[in-house]
Parts: C-alpha cells; sequence; structure tokens
C-alpha cells in the first residue's frame, strides 16, 4: 500500500488482551516474526488477523492454549 510505512516488526507480547480477548486484528503491521508464548494467556482467542505482513514461519506451538 502506497503511503503505509513498512517495518520489520516482531510481534511480542508487552501487554495482555485478558483472559476474555475473542477478536485481535494486526493486519498490515509489518510484522515479519511472532515470538513464541505472544497469544499463550488469550484461551478464548477464536479470530486473528495477520494479512498484509511478511510472516514467514510460526512458533510449533504458538496456538497451543488457544
Amino acid at each position: 500500500m502506497e503511503g503505509t510505512p513498512r517495518v520489520n516488526a516482531t510481534l511480542s507480547k508487552t501487554g495482555s488482551c485478558a483472559q476474555t480477548c475473542t477478536y485481535l486484528s494486526l493486519s498490515q503491521k509489518g510484522i515479519v516474526n511472532i515470538a513464541n508464548g505472544t497469544f499463550h494467556d488469550m484461551p478464548e482467542l477464536a479470530r486473528l488477523y495477520l494479512n498484509g505482513n511478511n510472516i514467514a514461519n510460526l512458533p510449533a506451538d504458538i496456538f497451543k492454549y488457544n
């Protein structure tokens, strides 16, 4: 997208989405990596949008607790 800044960002947990988070949209944020454990405290997460990023690999157990 023209005018949208691009960064090589790693998504990692710096806060909490609370135990009841069911929807998370992280589309077009320049994410290239997701740290292991990022979604572990979100057991109710049912919808996760990551489109428009450049993620090549995901940790094997990234959704272990979802």
